[in-house]
Formats: C-alpha cells, sequence, structure tokens
C-alpha cells in the first residue's frame, strides 16, 4: 500500500489541480458566488492536505503509529465532506453537511497532533 505521506500528497496535488480548474471556471463564468467553494479547494483540500503529507514525509515514524491508517480516513473524508458541505451551502444556504464533516476533520487533526506528540518522543 501507498504511504500515508504520498496518500495525502496525491490528494493535495488533485485538490490542487480540481480548485485551479474550478478557479478557471469561476472566473471565466463570472460566478463569484462559488468563491467560498474555491477557497475551500485550494486552503481545506490542497494546502491542508500538503502540510499533512509534509508532516508524514519529514517524520517517518509517523507512517507506523498505531492510528496512523485512522488518521489519514477521518481526514481525506472530512476535507472532501467539508468541501461538498461548501458547496452544498452555495447553491442551497444549508450548513449542515459542513457542520457534520467537521468532526472527522477535527478528529484527523486531533488525532495528527497526538501522532506527532508520540513519535516525536521517540525521535
Amino acid at each position: 500500500m501507498m504511504s500515508i505521506a504520498r496518500v495525502h500528497t496525491l490528494a493535495a496535488l488533485g485538490w490542487m489541480v480540481f480548485g485551479m480548474l474550478f478557479g478557471l471556471w469561476m472566473g471565466a463564468a463570472e460566478t463569484p458566488q462559488f468563491r467560498p467553494f474555491h477557497i475551500g479547494m485550494m486552503l481545506g483540500g490542497f494546502l491542508m492536505l500538503a502540510a499533512v503529507g509534509a508532516i508524514f514525509r519529514l517524520w517517518p515514524e509517523m507512517e507506523h503509529w498505531r492510528y496512523a491508517r485512522l488518521h489519514l480516513w477521518t481526514m481525506e473524508i472530512g476535507v472532501l465532506g467539508l468541501n461538498l458541505g461548501t458547496l452544498v451551502q452555495n447553491l442551497t444556504g444549508n450548513i449542515a453537511l459542513q457542520a457534520l464533516f467537521s468532526l472527522p476533520t477535527i478528529l484527523g487533526a486531533a488525532l495528527l497532533l497526538h501522532g506527532f506528540w508520540v513519535t516525536a518522543e521517540r525521535t
């Protein structure tokens, strides 16, 4: 299986390309109301996942941490859900999906902190 650093980095690069293409469409179609969705893709998708991928790459012992896979999936699912929730909010005004997917994203961030804490003690 691919390393966690690589999965996060590939996901980040996917968000970057998708976010840039969406931004191009948004400008060409003159639809600035979708700006929050575009920003979410670039910051919540690309930047955050790239940073997490870099952390796993810089501290490779985190790959062997007990909750590494749980962290991977909570973070990736959370980011996807938050971005879809932002799109739903743009279209309907409903924030329920964003609220729901905030939970796995927060859990993923807390797990990342925990993983760094326990693995950094060993180095």
